[in-house]
Formats: structure tokens, C-alpha cells, sequence
């Protein structure tokens, strides 16, 4: 009983998150997942070679487009500051 109250107790308490660069690194299980879950609807048939290069190739463009628009920010930045 007490075990069980622990673990709900664990789960309630908010995670501690550091406010520094590394903290992206959380979006990239997400990104995998949405674009994982996107082309399994997409497609028609879903085969392992075809389904998994396709998930990579979404993947690695979003985390490349949103590497990209963070530069463009940064920069953005040091010319308005």
C-alpha cells in the first residue's frame, strides 16, 4: 500500500528542469514520434524499409528546420541587441 502511494507521489511531483541548451534534447523522442505516427497514417501500406527511411528522412527534417530557425534567431538577435 505504502509502495503504491509512493509511486503515485513520484508521478505528481513536477521534474526539475535545468534552463540551458541541453534542454532541446527533449524535443527529439517527440519529433521521432510525431513523424513516426504521421507517416504510419500517411502511407498506405506500411512496409519496415520503406516506413522507417521515410520517418527518418521527416524527422531529421524537422530537427533540421528548427536547427535552422534558432540560428535565424540567434543572429536576428545579436543584430537587434
Amino acid at each position: 500500500m505504502i509502495d503504491s502511494i509512493m509511486t503515485i507521489a513520484g508521478i505528481m511531483v513536477p521534474m526539475e528542469m535545468t534552463n540551458n541548451g541541453w534542454i532541446f534534447l527533449w524535443a527529439v523522442p517527440l519529433i521521432i514520434i510525431i513523424a513516426t505516427v504521421y507517416k504510419a497514417t500517411k502511407l498506405d501500406q506500411v512496409f519496415n524499409n520503406r516506413f522507417v527511411k521515410e520517418s527518418a528522412v521527416l524527422s531529421l527534417t524537422i530537427m533540421g528546420f528548427m536547427a535552422l530557425i534558432a540560428v535565424v534567431l540567434y543572429f536576428f538577435m545579436l543584430i537587434i541587441t
